[in-house]
């Protein structure tokens, strides 16, 4: 066979249709990005909301009140807690976008507020963002189990759900980075911004 009685014909007449310029409005662009925006503005009060909550039990945890019951490791990990939830805050925080007046709102602003929110759920930044809250999980589980022996069984079946849950948080955000890529095609097939 040669390349020739290999061809698809439906390929062929898809190919052979002429391209037509698809064009996006000033209202649908506003009304994509102030979706995105109403999504993130609440992923960051929950993410706000439980950092705040992880950063004062666990600076407590750290701090002089429990000294006396815990260990240096189980203290060194409760720190490491803190300083993990705090960088996490601290990027939600610098992820957010500043947004431009209502009337200049275009298609380049919802397309570097899709690639903004792409990048935050992939790459280096979710990469760091994952190890600093594994290890940090994992030094305070095991000062737990050390200086708590006792419960040690329970002290695994927490460190076993921590762990499932880490792991099951790598497909939930590369899964919302791909939604947010998706977006991102569908903004960039509409050749030409609408006027």
């Amino acid at each position: 066979m040669n390349g020739d009685e290999r061809r698809d014909p439906l390929r062929d007449l898809w190919q052979s249709q002429g391209s037509e310029h698809f064009q996006i409005s000033i209202e649908e662009i506003r009304m994509r990005i102030e979706k995105i925006e109403r999504r993130v503005r609440r992923m960051r009060l929950v993410t706000f909301g439980v950092c705040t909550f992880l950063i004062a039990f666990f600076g407590w945890w750290a701090g002089w009140w429990t000294s006396e019951r815990s260990n240096v490791i189980e203290r060194i990990g409760a720190a490491m807690v803190v300083a993990a939830v705090a960088y996490l805050a601290w990027q939600v925080n610098a992820n957010r976008s500043r947004l431009p007046a209502v009337a200049d709102r275009t298609a380049d602003h919802l397309r570097a507020e899709l690639l903004r929110q792409r990048d935050f759920h992939r790459g280096r930044r979710f990469w760091s963002r994952m190890a600093f809250l594994t290890v940090a999980g994992i030094v305070f589980f095991t000062g737990f189990a050390v200086a708590h022996p006792e419960v040690r069984r329970t002290i695994v079946a927490e460190l076993i759900a921590f762990g499932v849950l880490t792991v099951l948080a790598v497909p939930l955000n590369l899964r919302q980075a791909a939604k947010y890529q998706r977006e991102l095609d569908r903004v960039d097939s509409m050749s030409g911004e609408a006027s």
